[in-house]
């Protein structure tokens, strides 16, 4: 078997397949998020996490959080696919009980052509 890098139409480099080129993308909203100074208040933010309509190919996503237990993830975290053209939204919260600077990482597990793997969100705030 041969495994071919090239760049495709869209700039990207990505693996060739026999005669056909893998379209795997993925797209994030952001890559990192501040969420301020908060003090005994709570911040939701939700990210999109997208496989775009130029893909060929679903994206397998994996998303976990690491770091401070001031932040969590409420909705769209885990594993779950993602068809061309379609988007996942993952909520997550900032939950700070007193004065200090913290920090997390939201960690994308995925195996788009387009990222890095895994791909690290930066999380940040003031609790």
């Amino acid at each position: 078997s041969i495994f071919v890098r090239f760049q495709s139409e869209t700039g990207l480099w990505g693996p060739w397949r026999g005669e056909k080129l893998v379209k795997r993308f993925l797209s994030v909203s952001t890559t990192s998020i501040n969420f301020g100074i908060l003090v005994n208040k709570i911040n939701d933010t939700t990210i999109t996490i997208s496989n775009p309509s130029t893909s060929s190919e679903n994206v397998n996503v994996s998303v976990s959080l690491t770091g401070s237990p001031y932040f969590s993830i409420l909705d769209g975290g885990g594993s779950f696919t993602l068809s061309p053209g379609r988007s996942k939204n993952i909520t997550i919260r900032f939950q700070p009980l007193s004065l200090d600077s913290v920090s997390a990482k939201l960690v994308i597990n995925h195996n788009a052509v387009n990222y890095v793997n895994p791909l690290e969100i930066y999380l940040t705030g003031f609790r």
